[in-house]
């Protein structure tokens, strides 16, 4: 693989890790929004954590070599 390539992958983990973690702080800290949203929905305050635990999850399966597609599917 080259180079060009290879920083280009790495980039696009960062720009990836950090939207997940970015949708997901608002999730654990209890953004108004956020907060808003899952109420309308029905599913409460467990779901929103269910569904931050899920994105950082999905964060560092981008980072282990061989599960990044499943990373970037969750």
């Amino acid at each position: 693989m080259n180079t060009v390539l290879k920083i280009g992958l790495i980039g696009l983990k960062v720009l990836l890790s950090a939207f997940f973690l970015f949708a997901a702080y608002g999730k654990f800290t209890g953004e108004a929004m956020v907060v808003g949203v899952f109420d309308q929905i029905g599913w409460g305050d467990w779901f929103r954590y269910f569904a931050g635990a899920v994105q950082v999850t999905g964060v560092l399966l981008l980072w282990v070599p061989g599960r990044q597609v499943l990373g970037g599917l969750l």
